[in-house]
């Protein structure tokens, strides 16, 4: 057995697989029925009756893992500021959105649990 060698690669790996390059017209259509729904707006709704009247920008992945459930109604189109809601600390409030099925979101702020020794 050699010793001593070096141990990195000598090829360059592609940045989007051959897998992902294949599957993107279908990962494509699916986005497209998510605009489609939205109306290109946000698709948060906080309390009853009241819905996020911004643009929507992003796509957001209720369930993971992301590959597996790439379907229309575990997709939520948000806009920036609640998709920066949705990875915000729990101090802060996180926003969770939940999907109900057929392009309804059950959406609620969590917050970190107060310490009862500190």
């Amino acid at each position: 057995m050699k010793r001593g060698g070096a141990l990195k690669r000598h090829v360059r790996l592609n940045r989007v697989s051959a897998k992902v390059k294949a599957g993107k017209p279908e990962y494509d259509a699916v986005y497209r029925r998510v605009d489609q729904r939205s109306g290109g707006r946000c698709e948060v709704n906080l309390h009853q009756g009241y819905r996020c009247i911004a643009r929507a920008v992003d796509h957001h992945h209720c369930v993971r893992p992301r590959r597996l459930n790439h379907r229309p109604e575990l997709i939520a189109h948000v806009c920036r500021r609640h998709h920066n809601e949705v990875s915000a600390t729990f101090q802060n409030g996180r926003l969770y959105i939940e999907p109900r099925g057929d392009g309804v979101f059950a959406c609620y702020y969590r917050f970190k649990p107060e310490n009862p020794f500190k």
